[in-house]
């Protein structure tokens, strides 16, 4: 009996060592501001708001397109939505 305490007090006593150190190491590896030495913050993003990859938290580039080249209008780079139409809705011709 005597000794399942002392295990369950071993035992407790190692789980709140090893939380505190995960939680030094995480206050180790980030500054005040919350960056880490790379320059990132928790999420994975930049003083400025974007990932590695250049993206805001968005997914938006930071000439406003995603990943896969639309603005949050729907249209590419060539001002074309997903159909080659303008914003007015002609068509556009390839280029």
């Amino acid at each position: 009996m005597l000794t399942r305490k002392l295990f369950g007090l071993l035992f407790a006593a190692a789980a709140v060592g090893a939380a505190a150190a995960i939680a030094m190491y995480d206050a180790a590896r980030f500054d005040k501001e919350g960056y880490d030495r790379n320059g990132y913050d928790r999420d994975g993003y930049d003083r400025q708001g974007y990932d590695a990859k250049g993206y805001d938290r968005k997914g938006f580039d930071k000439e406003g397109y995603d990943c896969i080249g639309y603005n949050a209008e729907g249209y590419d780079r060539n001002g074309k939505d997903k159909e080659g139409k303008d914003k007015e809705g002609n068509t556009v011709a390839a280029e």
